[in-house]
C-alpha cells in the first residue's frame, strides 16, 4: 500500500548533527505528530518498505531563513550500516508543497512551503532505483551541518510502499 515513513527532529542552538527514523511513537513527546517509526531503528517483522522518493517540510512557525541553514547541510541514508543514498547536500530533496507559512521578517511575499493537516505533498526527490527496506534491517538517515543551523522542527518523509 502507498505509505509514507516520517520522523522529524527539533534542533537546538548547538545541534550540528541529528539522526532521524532512532525513536519510536512511544518515544516522542507528541506521538505520531512527530513520527510513524514503530520500532526504533526498523521496520516489525514482516513488514518491508520500498522507498521510491524522499521530502522535507517544516512546521508553520518556520521562515525561509531556517530552511537556508538547514539546505547547508549534508546527509545519507545507512542501511544495515551501509551508505546507500549520499551524502548528498540536503538542498537537492525538495520541500513538500502545502500549507503556506510565515514570511522572513522584513521580507513581503516570501513564504516556506509546510505539511500540515490537509497539504498536499507534490515535490519529490524521486530515486533512480527504489530502494527496498527489509523487515528487521536497521536504518537511519544522519545530517550534518558545519554550523548549527538552529532552524525549527523539521520533517524527513520517505514515500512509497508498505508491505507487510
Amino acid at each position: 500500500m502507498d505509505h509514507i515513513l516520517y520522523d522529524s527532529k527539533t534542533l537546538s542552538s548547538s545541534a550540528v548533527t541529528a539522526t532521524l527514523f532512532q525513536e519510536a511513537v512511544g518515544s516522542k513527546t507528541n506521538g505520531y505528530f512527530e513520527c510513524n517509526m514503530g520500532t526504533v531503528g526498523q521496520l516489525p517483522d514482516p513488514q518491508s518498505f520500498v522507498i521510491k522518493a524522499i521530502s522535507k517540510a517544516f512546521l508553520p512557525d518556520a521562515v525561509l531563513a531556517d530552511v537556508i541553514a538547514l539546505d547547508l547541510g549534508w546527509c545519507e541514508f545507512s542501511l544495515n550500516n551501509e551508505t546507500l543514498i549520499g551524502p548528498l547536500p540536503i538542498f537537492v530533496f525538495p520541500q513538500a508543497c502545502g500549507i503556506q507559512v510565515m514570511p522572513d521578517a522584513g521580507s513581503t511575499g516570501t513564504t516556506v512551503p509546510a505539511i500540515g493537516a490537509g497539504a498536499s505533498v507534490k515535490n519529490l526527490f524521486v530515486l533512480e532505483k527504489p530502494l527496498t527496506i527489509p523487515s528487521g534491517a536497521n536504518f537511519k538517515w544522519e545530517f550534518t551541518w558545519p554550523t548549527a543551523p538552529n532552524a525549527k522542527t523539521f520533517y524527513w518523509l520517505m514515500h512509497g510502499e508498505l508491505f507487510r
